[in-house]
């Protein structure tokens, strides 16, 4: 039993072990915890540039963190997307979303129907996009299929194929709300009322 103490003791005088050697430390099961950012010394989040997190950083006080899914390189989602504050794809996305704001990098295709209030497009876009705030499309950005917006700024190099609509105030804050309807002609009684005078 004292043999065994002294292999694990702290003392540089083990058997076989050159002075000035350094020691390994026990073995432990494997497992490296990761530091969370709370646990870098120094470490202080940036305030947020937008809404909840949208731009990154903390959540201003009394605000809820926001909600973002990202999609990495080589990843492929395909469905439904909802309850999504910001949706980063990096990778390829096969879907019916309904986000605040998407943000399509260079290496990211999404392909399907969007409904957001912001969109940042790098990458690919095929499909249906409206959005009822802002579209950024950048320099390596291309979008083939139907898009409506509210704003739109387009950077050299930028493509978009397919068909443009301008929003309205009115249809960017209620894009489901139906068409109005062409004015109805004028009833009989109308007609009678007006030759009668």
């Amino acid at each position: 039993m004292a043999e065994r103490d002294n292999v694990f003791s702290r003392q540089g005088d083990a058997a076989g072990q050159q002075p000035g050697a350094r020691r390994l430390a026990p073995a432990t099961s494997g497992i490296i915890p990761t530091p969370r950012r709370h646990d870098i010394p120094g470490f202080e989040p940036k305030p947020s540039a937008g809404p909840a997190g949208v731009a990154g950083g903390a959540p201003a006080p009394g605000q809820v963190e926001a909600r973002q899914l990202v999609v990495g390189r080589e990843v492929r989602v395909e469905g439904r997307i909802e309850a999504c504050d910001l949706l980063v794809v990096d990778g390829e996305v096969a879907s019916e979303t309904a986000c605040r704001a998407i943000r399509i990098t260079d290496a990211g295709v999404f392909k399907g129907a969007c409904e957001v209030a912001e969109a940042d497009i790098r990458g690919r876009f095929e499909g249906e996009l409206v959005v009822a705030e802002k579209l950024m499309l950048r320099a390596t950005g291309r979008i083939e299929g139907t898009v409506r917006y509210a704003a739109i700024e387009i950077e050299p190099g930028g493509v978009v194929a397919g068909q443009m609509d301008h929003l309205i105030k009115a249809d960017a804050e209620a894009p489901a709300k139906a068409p109005a309807k062409a004015p109805a002609k004028a009833s009989a009684k109308a007609k009678r009322a007006a030759e009668g005078d």
